[in-house]
């Protein structure tokens, strides 16, 4: 044995030091995802909650802020497996250090024009959909019962946005098992339709939140000001009803217990707030009082509310 290799014998960590190290550095990624989420990442834009899952899903620009964040940078291998009449990208995406280029880790992603979402079109009038072949055509049953003409979508017109899904999904990948932060988000399930979702997962999807959108938010402040309210006070109290994102998206049920906590607690009562438009419709708070007792207020004073 030489010096050389008793030298680097005595100065090499034994197993289980390394493995301590390692797993100090795995809990130390997780907790920067964490901060990541609570600090810098904003919902439904960096990540989101599908209705009928249980875990967010890690979209895109959250993938990227979470590689920027570890000063990870990608690299792309696709794969062209597409077919007759069938567009179809696998892509590979490999993580590397910037500082030393390192490997960390890699994801795959495919993506095809066969999905249901490349695979069909609305009809733009019923002359298309009539001069469509019978194989090129359907008629789309949702689960309401609606109906909607369908005519397929030719695959070349969308080949450049389905390699763009496949490296999306394939970067999701890797960046959720290099950081690993799999446990947090999920993957995927934004791409799925409510059917094939409720398939995969086993849970049917909830109903969709209707929001406020932003003329419902200005009648929202309108009101507010009426009562005697600042704009401020009312962002705060939507945040403390659990909705701290844009205050268009905020679902119309907070909005309206908002609204009916102004009216009953006015800071100017002698205010009456204007009679030239409808109001929120419904009961939101049961356990104060009736619909039918929200419904004869909202007939009296015919307070205007957008589509609230």
């Amino acid at each position: 044995m030489t010096g050389q290799e008793l030298t680097t014998q005595a100065g090499a960590q034994p197993p289980a030091v390394r493995i301590a190290d390692r797993i100090a550095e795995i809990k130390t990624n997780v907790q920067m995802v964490q901060h990541l989420m609570r600090d810098l990442m904003k919902p439904d834009v960096h990540y989101g909650k599908i209705p009928g899952t249980d875990k967010p899903s890690l979209f895109q620009p959250g993938a990227e802020l979470i590689c920027l964040t570890f000063q990870w940078a990608t690299r792309y291998h696709q794969e062209d497996l597409s077919y007759e009449d069938v567009v179809r990208y696998r892509s590979t995406c490999e993580l590397y250090s910037r500082a030393t280029g390192e490997f960390i880790g890699s994801g795959q992603g495919e993506a095809s024009s066969d999905e249901e979402k490349y695979r069909w079109r609305k009809a733009v009038n019923a002359a298309e959909f009539d001069a469509a072949p019978e194989d090129r055509r359907r008629v789309k049953i949702y689960k309401s019962g609606g109906t909607v003409n369908q005519v397929r979508i030719e695959p070349p017109d969308i080949a450049n946005t389905v390699l763009k899904m496949a490296n999306k999904r394939a970067l999701i990948a890797a960046t959720r098992t290099a950081s690993g932060c799999s446990d947090m988000f999920a993957q995927d399930l934004e791409d799925l339709s409510d059917e094939v979702r409720e398939a995969v997962t086993g849970k049917e999807a909830a109903e969709p939140v209707e929001l406020l959108g932003a003329d419902g938010w200005s009648s929202l402040i309108a009101q507010a000001e009426g009562f005697g309210y600042p704009e401020a006070s009312i962002v705060a109290s939507a945040a403390a009803l659990g909705h701290e994102g844009e205050p268009e998206k905020m679902p119309r049920d907070v909005a309206k217990r908002l609204f009916r906590s102004m009216r009953d607690h006015p800071i100017k009562p002698e205010t009456p707030p204007p009679r030239d438009a409808e109001a929120p419709s419904g009961d939101v708070d049961a356990a104060n009082e009736s619909d039918s007792a929200d419904a004869a207020f909202i007939e009296e004073t015919a307070i205007p509310f957008g589509d609230v």
